[in-house]
C-alpha cells in the first residue's frame, strides 16, 4: 500500500480529531462547499452520536496508522479512517478533492461498512 499524501492524510485526521473532540462547527469548515451546503454542523453531531452509540467517545480517536485510501472516483479520493474508543472500532470513509489548493471533504460515509466493498 502507497503511503498517502501528507497533505490528503493530515486533513482525514484533522477531521476525525474534530469529530471525536465533539468540535463539530470546526469539523465542518473541513467541507468542501457543495457538501457544507448540504449538511450542518448538526447533521455531523447526529450521524456521529448513531455512529458509536455503542461505545464511549471519551478516549475515542481516529487510527493514524490504519489510514488507507480504499478508491477514487468523481468524488475525489477516498480514504478509509478508523476511529476506535472504549474497546470498540468504527470508521469514517471520507472522499477528498482539492479546493482552492486545500484538500476538502467532498462525501461522508458513516460506520466500518464502506458502500464501495462488495460483500459477496
Amino acid at each position: 500500500m502507497e503511503p498517502l499524501e501528507e497533505a490528503l492524510r493530515t486533513t482525514a485526521l484533522e477531521f476525525g480529531a474534530r469529530i471525536v473532540a465533539r468540535e463539530f462547527e470546526s469539523a465542518h469548515q473541513l467541507l468542501a462547499p457543495q457538501l457544507a451546503a448540504d449538511i450542518s454542523p448538526g447533521d455531523l453531531e447526529h450521524e456521529f452520536d448513531e455512529m458509536i452509540v455503542h461505545f464511549d467517545t471519551e478516549d475515542a480517536a481516529p487510527v493514524p496508522d490504519a489510514l488507507q485510501q480504499v478508491d477514487e472516483d468523481d468524488f475525489g479520493q477516498w480514504i478509509y479512517m478508523p476511529i476506535e474508543g472504549d474497546g470498540e472500532l468504527e470508521a469514517i470513509t471520507l472522499a477528498l478533492q482539492k479546493v482552492d489548493g486545500h484538500y476538502r471533504i467532498t462525501d461522508i460515509e458513516w460506520g466500518k461498512q464502506w458502500k464501495g466493498v462488495d460483500s459477496n
